[in-house]
């Protein structure tokens, strides 16, 4: 069903200025695509046809003379709204001549508009509502409320807002017309659930005020609802139930016994059902039309001076006149055929005269047929065409100012109007006035310079602009004429489909505070520094607000094609409905929300709040396998001081030592003591986490403890190890939650991830860890974790990452107490720096600016390599005084005096010298010699020095619908390229093939965030790997892909808005400004397309030989004209490098509506000149170029 708003004037309370006594009542009928009326406009004492177009809002009026003849008024003009979802006629401003109300729900407004004729200046003005989204709007009295200045003969109006209370589909409100100016009282009228349409003021009897009329859908059938307005607040006096769905209906008194009869009808069906006021509506009964026609639609007419039935039917190209009685009583009187072919849209009845409306999607032609009391028939009087509708929606005339937009750019725009088809000399007074002028004929051109008074000036008013501002410039206005000007909301998040959640962003062009909702949700204010999160199918609706008004509302249909149980857009493991109940960002790339060392997933499966610091499980309790956890087995051993290369280990006889593993920053994952677990004793750590791949653990134990000697000797030897665990490359089975929707999917939010996460945490109990080990973690490796670490500081430095080249990677031990990695510095130059994680892995990535990169575990192998088998007399220098610095310090009888040996091998290796660390006295001279010393100071600069920067790999990769591969990445292939010289049908190869993936390995669909055709190039960054899952060769992409150039495949531009109609196919949901500049990179978006880069992001942007393509304004260019008594001549010039790739057509007008194309194009002269030849004849023409894509 259709909503629609009608006026249905009353003999019983029209005032003596309304139409004069014995006027049928006057309904508004809707079509899907119109409203058709009877209006008295001009103020005559006629009825006018009145006919708005739904979509552009534009409306047409047909004149009425005394002898029921009409005149359409010659153009269609523009109201300003567009989706008009409401339409009535009344009374409203003038007590002579009826005013047209609109609105539009999601223009969120209601205007007004006076036309007494086509000369006059239209001035659509604001009607302020307190309701969010208005839709349907009906004139009529109200009777009861305030009478004292109050003017009765004008109407009031009542509107039904559609998305101000999500809870309840229509708001009824009322205006109470005091004087017929702005703003009117508003007030409630009723709350009244379910979709309303087809308000009516209806006369149920005669001699009795009229009742409010509605029909309202809930529970699949549709109701009609009747109202007595005399009541306050309005009851309820009638109601029928059980209407078939998506029926319309048309009341009047069919009978002439003085009571209403009500008929209904389906589209497509031929049951017609019926009802009758008699106190009270009888029971619906049903008859079906004559040889079961299906009914296009059904009108009320009134040519013979009694109410009959026009029925619209069969393929729409047939109506009948049929005289209807009631209770199935039909009878047909005469027929129609459409004389145009054109189905039948609609019928109006004037006096005596039949007006039928005809067309294919709206009313194109009309048939006016006068009745013959003689022969009781209508005969054909006249035909023709209604005034065309315009296209392109020629926008305003005149433009509003507190100031003048000429000298002072800061004036703001306050209303936009119609004042006619050309404008000039705007002037302020009392009234303001514009001068206008018409389109007369080929011969004459312009002419017929009226004066129109501008009455309804908004406050502030100062200055005018029209669109011929001097003798030789003129301005067109494409903006549609809304009257005052409101903020303007546009939602740069386009409806479509996503495959993960989604932030809708929103602009304002004005003041005001925005707020939104989503499905039926309750409004709220939008906050553009964290928009909301939209993770499932959702309609996402959005205004702006402030002092004076509503701004226009948006809406958005946002779906997800991924199953909810499977979308994870940061890929945390944690779905976006568990996250969202969690009060945790699904787009968030933390996977630890409250930064406390576990992950969001560890700490729900745990029970704990991922969103508190303080909230975090005690690890004794957590015993299930996380997909990035592993078991780690750890046996710590220390040199032998008798035997070098021989190590002692623990024994079951020897005291237990705690080890325990920690992150680069020093949060502890877990600690274990050793035990006998096979035949040496170790710790068996369990359940160790890291959020990424790259990254290590730090392994260590107790500052001392005791090893076993042999012979059940033991000794307390033991010194602090610390070595470095890369983290290994787990599989794991991934988790599939399939019972989705069983706890109540969306609507029991709680439920359903309470049963995610039961389902979760037996499926990760079940769960086995990896299991490796660590043996032996000797002083081998607390040297290479030093090594590692000096390395590190100097290369995070380097890159800006670290303010100092001292880190620690061992921060967890007391002695240490390093400046966390935001901790501000207040002068403690001397305290080490800690690093985390996210430091760490940008060393990976390639800087923004300078330094190096560099892969964690490779450098880690490096040194690892080096130290383990030393390639150099002075790498096995430093192996041999780390080992001396770990016997010396086990045997001395004064071991307070030495400092730790891993505190004594970081000094070595900051300062070159074991000055300070108690290893420097005469004691240990023999053993740590100067020589050694110097040869250990080489040898680790020659081992800092080994590891390599990473060095990018740039390829261009072409696009050629590749197939997904669900085993490894996609394969794309290699390609030549050169911007402005690449030819996308002959691409020149190179013959490697490649695939890409992340910084965590995985696949990346690059292709996804792109619009694509085949013979689009890649421009893809990245690190070579060595290992290859498929295709020749792989990238570890970094950063994200660019488009080097999009193939259009073609260059057909069917709308001629200088957009390619395949770029258009591929992203309908994407908007373009060829003019414009989209991404705000400094290029048009028609000189990115032209080029091949992507219009849509500042990243990617026309390039040459590596270098940005010089900025090149492509707006239509200035002319030059020059005319002689035969020939116009127009001359410009348009940036060469763009000439092969824009058209420049001649299009021509007699009457500036419509355009047609003349074959004429402008001729390249060389050096972007152009030049293009206008014959003149004696006839005014008006012509206009229009740039083409070639």
């Amino acid at each position: 069903m259709i909503a629609r708003s009608s006026l249905f004037l009353s003999l019983a309370t029209a005032a003596s200025t309304c139409l004069g006594a014995g006027h049928p009542p006057i309904l508004v009928d809707e079509t899907a695509n119109e409203y058709q009326t009877l209006a008295d406009v001009n103020g005559d004492g006629t009825l006018d046809l009145v006919v708005v177009d739904k979509t552009s809002g534009q409306v047409r009026i047909a004149e009425t003379d005394g002898d029921a003849e009409i005149t359409w008024r010659s153009s269609a003009w523009d109201s300003g709204l567009r989706d008009v979802t409401g339409f009535s006629t009344g009374y409203l401003l003038d007590p002579s001549r009826e005013a047209i109300a609109l609105t539009s729900s999601l223009d969120n407004r209601i205007q007004l508009i006076d036309t007494p004729n086509e000369a006059t200046l239209i001035e659509p003005q604001k009607l302020p509502q307190a309701k969010i989204g208005p839709s349907l709007i009906t004139a009529l009295q109200v009777p009861g409320g305030p009478v004292a200045d109050y003017t009765r003969d004008l109407e009031d109006l009542i509107y039904d807002a559609v998305y101000d209370d999500p809870s309840n589909e229509n708001v009824v409100q009322g205006f109470r017309n005091r004087d017929g100016s702005l703003p009117m009282d508003e007030f409630a009228i009723a709350d009244a659930p379910g979709v309303a349409s087809h308000p009516e003021a209806v006369t149920l009897q005669a001699g009795m005020t009229p009742a409010y009329a509605m029909l309202r859908s809930e529970s699949g059938a549709a109701q009609l609802e009747l109202y007595d307005i005399e009541k306050d607040p309005i009851q309820l006096i009638g109601k029928l139930v059980d209407i078939p769905l998506d029926s319309d209906y048309v009341a009047a008194d069919f009978d002439g016994d003085g009571e209403a009869e009500f008929v209904f009808w389906t589209v497509g069906s031929s049951e017609v059902y019926e009802t009758q006021w008699n106190g009270g509506l009888t029971t619906l009964t049903s008859f079906t039309y004559t040889d079961a026609a299906p009914i296009t639609a059904l009108r009320v007419i009134y040519t013979t001076g009694q109410a009959e039935l026009l029925v619209i039917h069969s393929d729409g190209t047939k109506a009948d006149r049929v005289s209807y009685a009631g209770s199935g009583s039909i009878s047909i009187e005469e027929s129609f055929t459409s004389k145009s072919g054109q189905p039948y849209t609609g019928a109006l009845s004037t006096e005596k005269v039949l007006h039928l409306l005809a067309g294919t999607s709206g009313s194109e032609d009309y048939e006016s047929h006068r009745f013959d009391s003689g022969s009781g028939t209508h005969e054909l009087e006249a035909s023709g065409s209604l005034p065309t509708l315009d296209a392109e929606r020629s926008g305003s005339s005149l433009l509003i100012f507190d100031d003048n937009p000429l000298t002072r750019p800061e004036a703001n725009l306050l209303s936009r109007l119609n004042a006619g088809a050309w404008t000039s000399a705007f002037a302020l007074g009392g009234p303001a006035t514009v001068e206008h002028e018409q389109f007369i004929d080929s011969g004459t051109g312009l002419g017929n310079i009226q004066t129109a008074a501008v009455n309804n000036l908004p406050a502030g008013s100062s200055d005018g602009l029209t669109q011929q501002v001097f003798d030789d410039l003129s301005m067109r206005f494409d903006a549609a004429p809304v009257g005052e000007v409101a903020a303007q909301l546009t939602l740069l998040t386009p409806s479509g489909d996503y495959t993960a959640a989604l932030r809708p962003e929103l602009s304002l062009n004005g003041s005001g505070t925005i707020w939104y909702r989503e499905n039926d949700s309750s409004w709220s204010k939008y906050q553009p520094a964290s928009p909301p999160v939209i993770i499932t199918d959702t309609t996402f609706y959005a205004y702006a607000a402030d002092s004076s008004g509503y701004s226009n509302l948006v809406r958005a249909e946002y779906t997800f094609a991924q199953d909810p149980s499977e979308q994870d857009s940061n890929g945390d493991g944690v779905p976006d409905f568990v996250a969202q109940q969690y009060g945790l960002d699904p787009l968030n790339d933390t996977w630890d929300s409250d930064a406390d060392g576990f992950s969001d997933l560890h700490e729900i499966l745990a029970g704990t709040n991922p969103d508190d610091d303080t909230s975090t499980p005690a690890r004794a309790d957590i015993d299930y396998a996380l997909p990035n956890q592993f078991d780690l087995e750890v046996t710590p051993a220390i040199p032998n001081p008798s035997a070098a290369g021989a190590l002692y280990t623990l024994s079951s006889s020897s005291n237990q030592t705690q080890v325990r593993a920690h992150m680069p920053s020093g949060f502890l994952l877990d600690s274990a003591a050793t035990e006998s677990l096979a035949s040496t004793p170790s710790a068996q750590l369990t359940g160790l986490q890291s959020e990424h791949t790259d990254l290590f653990l730090v392994v260590s134990t107790e500052l001392n403890f005791e090893v076993d000697l042999g012979s059940s000797t033991v000794a307390s030897y033991g010194r602090q190890l610390a070595g470095l665990f890369p983290v290994p490359d787990l599989d794991f089975t991934p988790f599939t939650f399939a019972d989705f929707g069983d706890a109540g999917g969306f609507t029991d939010l709680a439920a359903e991830a309470s049963a995610w996460q039961v389902a979760a945490l037996s499926h990760y109990n079940g769960l086995a860890h990896p299991s490796y080990t660590f043996d032996p973690l000797d002083h081998t490796d607390t040297l290479k974790l030093l090594l590692v670490e000096q390395f590190l500081g100097a290369a995070l430095y380097e890159r800006g990452l670290v303010d100092r080249t001292n880190i620690s990677l061992t921060p967890f031990r007391g002695s240490e107490a390093p400046l966390a990695i935001d901790e501000y510095d207040s002068g403690e130059t001397a305290r080490d720096r800690a690093v985390d994680n996210t430091t760490l892995l940008t060393l990976q990535r390639a800087p923004e600016y300078s330094g190096s990169s560099y892969h964690l575990h490779s450098l880690i192998d490096a040194i690892d390599a080096a130290v383990d088998s030393p390639a150099s007399a002075e790498q096995s220098a430093l192996v041999e005084l780390a080992r001396l610095l770990y016997t010396l310090h086990a045997v001395d009888t004064t071991p307070g005096s030495l400092r730790q040996p891993l505190d004594a091998l970081r000094l070595f290796l900051r300062t070159g010298s074991l000055s300070g660390s108690g290893f420097d006295q005469s004691a240990f001279a023999a053993d740590l010699t100067s020589n050694l010393v110097a040869n250990a100071v080489t040898g680790a600069a020659a081992v800092i020095n080994l590891p390599e920067a990473r060095t990018a790999t740039s390829v261009y990769v072409y696009y050629d619908q590749p197939a997904d591969d669900l085993d490894c990445p996609l394969v794309w292939s290699a390609v030549n390229f050169t911007s402005g010289t690449f030819d996308p049908e002959a691409p020149e190869y190179t013959g490697d093939t490649w695939s890409f993936v992340d910084d965590s390995g995985a696949p990346l669909p690059i292709t996804r965030a792109f619009p694509l055709t085949t013979g689009s190039v890649f421009a893809v960054r990245g690190y070579e790997l060595d290992t290859v899952l498929c295709g020749d060769r792989a990238l570890e992409v970094i950063p994200q892909p660019e488009l080097a150039y999009l193939s259009h495949e073609s260059t057909i531009d069917s709308d001629g808005d200088l957009i390619p109609d395949t770029l258009e196919a591929l992203a309908p949901n994407l908007s373009f400004d060829p003019l414009g500049d989209s991404d705000g990179d400094g290029y048009s978006d028609l000189q990115e397309m032209i080029h091949g880069s992507d219009p849509h992001r500042s990243a990617s942007y026309p390039t040459e030989s590596a270098s940005p393509t010089a900025i090149d304004v492509l707006d239509p260019p200035m002319l030059a004209i020059a005319a002689s008594t035969s020939v116009g001549l127009i001359e410009f010039n348009y940036p060469v490098d763009y000439v092969d790739h824009i058209a420049f057509d001649l299009y021509e007008s007699t009457d500036l509506q419509t355009f047609s194309n003349t074959g004429n194009s402008a001729q390249h002269l060389g050096d972007g000149n152009f030049q293009l030849s206008i014959p003149i004849s004696g006839d005014k023409t008006f012509y206009r170029i229009r740039l083409r894509l070639k």
